[in-house]
């Protein structure tokens, strides 16, 4: 149960799996059992640009990676930010490179980095995410359930969640 996770006194967690693997509602979970946490949901950083978004793998492919790049840049400084502040930051991002991963984990200066890998069966995940009202997009980022699985295979706890839910 979550009530039986440790506090840590400093550092922060990623979260990180394939759309529908239930990154968001585990880091809102986890963020919610901590006296002083904070989630930090890369949609919503992607999201504050608001004319002229390009998503990653879009065209076109330099801005896509550039707004990446940006979003990444935020991310980690806003979880340096909090976690200065002494508030525990949690970041729900998906992961799929490992080139990615460690230009994150590389511009924060935090301490220890925690990851979890969310895994449950693609088929679950796709299907999680058709049961979502506010978006749906498993499906087409299925490729990165491959990619995932192969370039973060080492890194963080893996939990197939496949038969597990919020509850």
């Amino acid at each position: 149960p979550l009530h039986m996770v440790p506090v840590p006194d400093s550092g922060v967690l990623i979260v990180t799996g394939i759309p529908g693997a239930g990154k968001t509602t585990v880091a809102r979970l986890i963020a919610a059992s901590f006296p002083r946490a904070a989630h930090i949901p890369e949609d919503e950083i992607h999201n504050l640009t608001v004319s002229g978004r390009v998503h990653p793998g879009e065209s076109p492919s330099e801005e896509s990676r550039r707004q990446l790049a940006i979003r990444d840049e935020n991310i980690s400084a806003l979880a340096d930010n909090l976690a200065a502040g002494g508030i525990f930051p949690i970041i729900d991002d998906v992961f799929a490179s490992r080139s990615r991963f460690e230009r994150v984990c590389g511009l924060m200066r935090t301490r220890p980095i925690y990851v979890a890998v969310l895994a449950p069966e693609l088929e679950t995940a796709i299907e999680r995410d058709r049961k979502r009202s506010e978006k749906t997009v498993a499906e087409s980022w299925a490729h990165l359930d491959i990619e995932i699985r192969s370039e973060m295979a080492d890194v963080g706890f893996w939990l197939d969640s496949t038969q597990l839910d919020a509850k």
